[in-house]
């Protein structure tokens, strides 16, 4: 958890959303995100400090992301 906070942002919510995060991608049976890790992807986002948005104009947050689980070893 540690090192992807140092690489994404290190702060208490990011922390808390990278936790989140990670306890689901141990436990997950199924390719399918529940709200709360949902919840703690967009946090995680916010805390990051990057925007969303391209040079066509996308400016809409999800607008040509991919959400990419964090895998653990």
């Amino acid at each position: 958890m540690k090192t992807f906070a140092e690489k994404i942002a290190d702060t208490s919510a990011a922390r808390g959303a990278i936790r989140t995060i990670l306890a689901y991608a141990r436990q997950a049976d199924k390719p399918v995100l529940t709200q709360a890790v949902r919840d703690s992807y967009s946090r995680l986002f916010s805390e990051s400090g990057l925007r969303a948005g391209s040079v066509e104009g996308n400016s809409v947050v999800g607008s040509g992301q991919t959400i990419c689980v964090l895998a653990t070893a």
